[in-house]
């Protein structure tokens, strides 16, 4: 490869990766805004019947969180999200705690989201998931497609490498889950699972699923 080859690529390299170091830390701005204990909620965009199943938990899910005294990081486009975002603003003051990670570029999350509040929009995949993952003490998941089980995976792998302190996972669908958690049992019989690795928690329950986290967010206040 030509030298002047290599000098544009590697300067291209270093804006995109520049502009994903700005997008992280505008994002960081804005969250550090929000009251800690923080946690986040995420799940699937494509279900768009707002009186949903999932939905409902979802805004139960939020509701709860902020009576709790928990700040709620969600994304910014429909769904799961969406009914989060509307679940935080039911409670008096949500508007001071609750925060929306909008990623610029996909069709779903472009689509606008119902409730008010405070925004922040990246372009780049890892600033969305750095900025949910590392500021929150705790993350209940609800089903989704590939997105959500990218994150999900991704936050399980950090745990288990030591690179994220132990944080509180809860997946919200017992059927739905089920796949998942037969893949961790299988795994950890095979020894691909560190022995120390902590698991989720699946449940139906979303009283028990904010008491969980709400417990975890009391022991690292």
């Amino acid at each position: 490869m030509k030298i002047s080859a290599r000098l544009w690529m590697c300067t291209k390299v270093a804006v995109q990766l520049l502009g994903v170091n700005f997008q992280i830390v505008r994002g960081l701005w804005k969250i550090g805004k929000l009251p800690r204990p923080c946690v986040s909620i995420f799940g699937g965009s494509r279900n768009f019947e707002r009186e949903q199943y999932y939905h409902k938990l979802a805004a139960q899910a939020a509701e709860l969180l902020i009576k709790n005294h928990i700040s709620v990081l969600t994304g910014g486009g429909p769904g799961i999200m969406e009914a989060a975002n509307c679940g935080a603003h039911a409670t008096p003051h949500a508007l001071y705690r609750t925060l929306k990670i909008v990623i610029n570029g996909l069709p779903f999350d472009e689509k606008p989201n119902l409730c008010p509040g405070e925004s922040v929009y990246v372009t780049d995949f890892f600033a969305r998931k750095w900025l949910l993952i590392d500021y929150s003490i705790g993350f209940i998941v609800f089903p989704g497609g590939l997105g959500t089980l990218d994150e999900l995976s991704d936050l399980m792998n950090l745990m288990q490498t030591g690179k994220l302190k132990r944080r509180t996972v809860v997946l919200i669908g017992v059927d739905y889950w089920s796949p998942y958690k037969k893949f961790f049992d299988r795994a950890e019989k095979q020894n691909f699972l560190e022995t120390t690795t902590t698991l989720p928690i699946i449940t139906d329950d979303i009283e028990y699923a904010v008491r969980l986290v709400a417990t975890h967010c009391d022991e690292c206040r």
